[in-house]
């Protein structure tokens, strides 16, 4: 993986829709001033491969709206820009630009598809038990985490999700559903004792893998067949993953 960074100024307007649906949609995003971000690009490239040299001095200190010929007349939503950057290295397989700590689009050239990511938090306690153990079995699977005592995480969520773009807005998805469905989903999650306050913890321990596994259930209820993937971060070294390819929770 490569890693690029560019700082620059855009305005999130979609030419076929109206300026009252663009402010409705968009809100301070769409202010005709522009606004920016310190962008962060990670090109996935084969073997040997390298970026052209001065690749992002043509995005860095720009406004993207104004100043990329190639971005004007469009909305410049982070899916264009992961788009663009892997027209310039077309031996990327892959492209994703991080627009904030919090959200990335990403270009998969291979199979013409866009990927968005979205991060959220919650702050849970828990304590890890396993009823089908005997108390010797749950100590020595579990340690100081078997503690009577529970003791508590801030979990940080990554939800991706995958599509085409909607002719109309230039996006893969709409973020300001995804964000009320998560903040739906999480908000029975945040600042509460898992084990004894949510019912799917009751009779399962809530291990990382059984978060996600929860997780994974509950956003596919409301997100449907975009769902491509639900990471949970119990801390910054241990995290856990759950994939639409196989649904299987992974340990990274």
């Amino acid at each position: 993986m490569v890693t690029g960074e560019f700082s620059a100024a855009h305005r999130t307007h979609a030419p076929r829709l109206s300026d009252a649906e663009n402010l409705a949609l968009y809100g301070l995003c769409n202010n005709p001033a522009g606004h920016g971000h310190n962008y962060r690009a990670e090109l996935y490239l084969p073997p040997g491969a390298a970026v052209p040299h001065g690749l992002w001095a043509e995005f860095d200190h720009k406004n993207l709206s104004a100043d990329i010929p190639d971005l004007r007349g469009r909305n410049v939503v982070t899916e264009a820009i992961a788009k663009l950057v892997a027209q310039r290295v077309p031996q990327a397989r892959r492209v994703r630009v991080w627009e904030t700590a919090a959200f990335f689009a990403e270009y998969d050239a291979a199979e013409a598809r866009y990927r968005l990511g979205r991060r959220y938090r919650f702050n849970a306690a828990h304590r890890l038990h396993n009823p089908r153990l005997t108390p010797e079995e749950n100590r020595r699977l579990y340690g100081p985490c078997h503690s009577p005592d529970p003791h508590g995480h801030t979990y940080l969520v990554e939800i991706t999700v995958a599509g085409v773009l909607d002719p109309r807005t230039e996006t893969a998805y709409d973020l300001r559903q995804l964000d009320q469905r998560a903040g739906d989903i999480l908000s029975a999650l945040d600042y509460t004792d898992l084990d004894g306050e949510v019912a799917a913890f009751r009779d399962d321990p809530s291990t990382g893998e059984n978060i996600a596994a929860y997780l994974w259930s509950r956003f596919a209820d409301q997100v449907g067949r975009a769902l491509e993937a639900v990471s949970v971060w119990e801390t910054a070294g241990r995290a856990f993953r759950v994939e639409a390819a196989h649904k299987a929770v992974r340990l990274e």
